[in-house]
């Protein structure tokens, strides 16, 4: 993913990434966020990262993981015996609005809305059998 690397149009430029899963497949690895320029705030929490390749927000404490794809369902979401349930961290607010996710995506074109407990990082809220 890349962010500013056409340039900045607006006086406020910010980059949220919260509860996503990513994922590369590519053997030899590739960037999972390129940010060029400088951003206000940032907020990069409660992600999933299947793959190789450099994130830069890694470090213990921020609610972002790198797995394997064999820990996920075929649908991409954590199952009910996953050391990641439960562990995300507080993503905050934005202009008054939570950064925590109220909805994900049902395939195939659909969304619902998501359980309040546990909270997981990555896409998906409901956890696979």
């Amino acid at each position: 993913m890349s962010y500013g690397a056409e340039g900045f149009a607006w006086p406020r430029n910010e980059l949220h990434l919260v509860n996503n899963t990513l994922v590369n497949l590519r053997a030899e690895g590739g960037n999972f966020l390129a940010v060029k320029g400088t951003l206000g705030a940032t907020t990069v929490a409660n992600n999933v990262l299947v793959g190789g390749g450099p994130f830069p927000a890694l470090e213990p404490g921020n609610g972002n993981f790198r797995v394997s794809l064999r820990d996920l369902s075929p649908s991409l979401a954590l199952s009910r015996g996953s050391r990641l349930v439960g562990r995300t961290i507080d993503p905050g607010t934005v202009d008054g609005m939570s950064l925590r996710p109220t909805a994900e995506y049902v395939d195939p074109l659909g969304s619902r809305a998501v359980p309040r407990a546990p909270y997981n990082p990555g896409a998906f809220q409901t956890l696979a059998p």
